[in-house]
């Protein structure tokens, strides 16, 4: 392929007449074997063209070719040396308080799903609501927390609301759930939320014997979405604590969590000396890694 360059036409045109005779257009053109017409677009649009075109007309205005383009088009050559792969970092680290993104909620069924597989409701209000659109929002936060205190009892009273009277009250909350979106979408807010798992922090005792995590309801009520604004919200999320991983990036053979799918693990062991094991760090599933290499890696507890 032959290299291009780009005219530059100023220049050209400042040589061709700067003279002590100015050297017309049509003559310096059949000097260079080109037509008027292109020197007369490379003069004026910076027009590109083959490089002998620009030896030819180089010669002729008596400089070299740099002195009338400014710029390449066309393959260059590059350095033939091969630089070296970036470092991978062994660990990585997951910060305790960071933020987390969170989805338009699409139904109140979806949404009594999340609340009924969730141990706390984290609410995050993000307009500027009057009296009774605050009425709104305590209530739909009421319900979702008796959804999320029914289906976890942890030793304390169990939470109740009127729906408890009904004949089903698990219709009736998401009937009422449903209502509430419809209320607050017409007064311009919407509902975004998404669970997220908190790892209890060290030395605190898990609720439930051997699970060092649950899950987080993080709800928002924030104002219609302008124009330009991305369709998730984002919050501040307290995960419990902070977290050191493996940091492996996610390939075909990365090993999976055969009950959650997870692909982050952690090495355990029962005792020292014992067999390796690793533990899912999403449901806490673990697995016999007997004859592996034990890791350089330190986990956090």
């Amino acid at each position: 392929m032959v290299m291009r360059l780009m005219a530059n036409g100023a220049r050209i045109k400042e040589l061709r007449t700067g003279g002590t005779a100015e050297l017309p257009q049509k003559t310096l053109a059949g000097l260079c074997g080109i037509s008027e017409r292109q020197l007369r677009r490379m003069e004026n649009k910076n027009v590109a063209a083959k490089l002998p075109v620009f030896e030819r007309l180089a010669s002729a205005l008596g400089v070299a070719v740099g002195d009338i383009s400014i710029g390449l088009r066309g393959p260059q050559l590059i350095s033939g040396e091969k630089k070296p792969a970036p470092e991978t970092p062994e660990i990585m680290h997951l910060p305790r308080h960071t933020t987390a993104s969170l989805p338009p909620v699409v139904s109140a069924q979806s949404l009594y799903e999340l609340a009924k597989s969730s141990m706390e409701v984290v609410p995050h209000v993000l307009v500027d609501a009057g009296p009774a659109e605050m009425e709104m929002i305590e209530e739909c936060l009421e319900i979702l927390k008796v959804i999320s205190d029914q289906a976890w009892f942890r030793g304390r009273p169990v939470a109740s609301d009127a729906h408890d009277d009904a004949d089903f009250p698990e219709v009736s909350r998401c009937r009422r759930l449903a209502e509430l979106l419809v209320l607050l979408k017409g007064h311009d807010i919407r509902i975004l939320a998404e669970s997220k798992i908190y790892h209890y922090p060290l030395g605190s005792k898990p609720w439930l014997e051997g699970w060092d995590f649950h899950e987080h309801l993080l709800v928002a009520f924030a104002p219609p979405r302008g124009e330009y604004e991305e369709e998730w919200v984002t919050v501040p999320f307290d995960r419990g604590r902070e977290s050191v991983l493996p940091y492996k990036p996610i390939g075909p053979d990365t090993p999976r969590c055969a009950a959650c799918g997870s692909y982050f693990f952690e090495s355990c062991s029962d005792e020292p000396g014992a067999p390796l094991k690793s533990r899912c760090r999403s449901c806490s599933c673990t697995k016999d890694d007997t004859g592996r290499t034990p890791s350089k890696i330190e986990f956090a507890a």
